[in-house]
């Protein structure tokens, strides 16, 4: 198995240098959020490298996209993905609704499926990212489902009340999301997945996909993106002493410790699956 270092330098022998969009820090990241949430609990959402919450959410692998694919590399793509395609359909995004504010460049980046893509930067770290959950079966006695190649066309429940967003968010707006109908959209996360997973009994799972923003395009920023997130629910038993508790009591309690912990050594080992174990860490009390 490669290291993290020998596919760069794969890639870069390759293909000349490593793409602008992915080398650039601040629009490339991976496992990039987290938030927390326990069975019959709220959801929260918060940095990585903030103080846990009952369970976590492993989100991010964020990265710009790249020009439409012509309809030959889309062909090639099939080959190696047989969902590539399945949701390239234009006429799905631009329809003629009042409330629709796709563009048909939006609408043509939609179904590429470039995480799908074996020889693609995305979809190498992809494929790395699940290898390593995957080991988690055997050590941990957790396996994560995995989801990627869920339709792109989310509600605004999905997207925004499921995750407690307030009605009021900006993120919300059509100046930052882009609507399909009144009630439908493209998703802004791939944690607008969550709540179907969670009501159908998964207790862990990956979630990966393309989603979209209403960002302008400058050096840091472009309206397609990537997002790669994690979800996984504690064992009831092990947080029943944290019934009803919040705030700082929650922080205090003893079970906030148990998800830290278990937090920590799952990045962690991401970390050194992607890196190699020698990898230096270090974790900041920050707080988004």
């Amino acid at each position: 198995k490669e290291s993290m270092q020998q596919v760069v330098q794969r890639i870069i022998s390759s293909k000349g240098r490593w793409p602008q969009t992915v080398r650039n820090k601040s629009t490339s990241s991976i496992l990039g959020r987290a938030s927390a949430i326990s069975k019959g609990g709220r959801c929260e959402s918060h940095q990585f490298h903030t103080r846990p919450r009952r369970c976590y959410n492993l989100r991010g692998f964020s990265t710009n996209s790249t020009p439409p694919m012509r309809s030959s590399v889309i062909a090639a793509t099939a080959l190696q993905n047989p969902t590539a395609g399945k949701y390239a359909d234009a006429s799905r995004y631009l329809v003629p609704h009042p409330s629709n504010n796709v563009t048909p460049h939006i609408a043509s980046l939609v179904g590429r499926d470039l995480h799908l893509r074996r020889s693609h930067p995305i979809g190498i770290i992809r494929a790395k990212i699940q290898d390593y959950f995957a080991s988690l079966s055997h050590a941990t006695d957790t396996d994560y489902r995995v989801f990627d190649a869920e339709d792109p066309i989310v509600t605004s429940q999905q997207c925004f009340d499921d995750l407690l967003i307030p009605a009021d968010h900006p993120g919300r707006a059509p100046s930052d999301t882009y609507y399909v109908t009144d009630s439908t959209l493209l998703r802004t996360h791939t944690s607008a997945h969550q709540s179907q997973h969670l009501r159908s009994g998964i207790d862990a799972f990956l979630c990966s996909g393309d989603v979209y923003r209403r960002d302008e395009i400058d050096a840091t920023h472009y309206p397609a993106f990537h997002q790669m997130e994690g979800v996984k629910l504690m064992d009831s038993g092990s947080m029943d002493g944290a019934s009803g508790v919040s705030g700082e009591e929650w922080l205090n309690s003893a079970e906030c410790r148990i998800v830290e912990s278990d937090l920590k050594a799952t990045l962690e080992g991401l970390m050194d699956h992607l890196f190699g174990p020698t990898t230096q860490k270090r974790w900041n009390e920050d707080f988004f």
